[in-house]
Formats: C-alpha cells, structure tokens, sequence
C-alpha cells in the first residue's frame, strides 16, 4: 500500500464515529491526518484541487456531511459544517505553506 493509501484510510478513520462537538485535542489530531494525506498526495503528484475532493470524499465515506446552510448561511455553526471547512483549509495550508513540515 502506498502512503496515500495508508494516510488515506487513517484519515477516514479518525473522521469514523465522532462525536460533536470536537475536544481540542480531536480537531489537533484530525488536523495532523489531514497534513499527512495532503503530504502523501502532493509527493504523488496530485493539485490541490483534488486533494480537497478526496478529503471530502473521505469525510463523507466516514459519515461527515455538510449541511445546506454552508452555502446560504453568514454564519458557520460548529460541528461538521465547521470541521469539513477547516479541512478544506487545512488542505490549502499545507500545500501551499512553507516548507516546515510539522503538525
């Protein structure tokens, strides 16, 4: 299995079963899954756009779903509204930022 494979199935299994709303120390570790799938993905060569469709995939295969109200509401209510677009951004930080790689 290749490292996106592992990083891949590791993210989806910390995003299995949670339980909102999300302790710190949750949201640090899905936050370090995110990283080392988007980590894994770059090195394979994929855009950023599509590291972004397969974390949403892979929220979605474990049971995170966003609400309706992402795209009409001002405000973003914590819970798997909030968690799906930190990953997003997460994912966009991590390919874009520096190169000091570290959770």
């Amino acid at each position: 299995m290749s490292d996106g494979s592992t990083s891949a199935l590791k993210l989806r299994r910390a995003l299995t079963g949670l339980q909102f709303p999300l302790s710190d120390e949750a949201i640090s570790g899905i936050r370090g899954q995110v990283y080392e799938f988007a980590d894994a993905m770059k090195a394979d060569g994929w855009q950023p756009e599509r590291i972004i469709v397969a974390v949403k995939r892979l929220a979605n295969d474990a049971g995170v779903y966003v609400s309706p109200r992402v795209v009409w509401s001002p405000d973003l209510v914590r819970g798997p509204d909030s968690l799906m677009v930190d990953m997003v951004g997460w994912c966009i930080e991590r390919f874009f930022g520096s190169h000091e790689r570290g959770p």
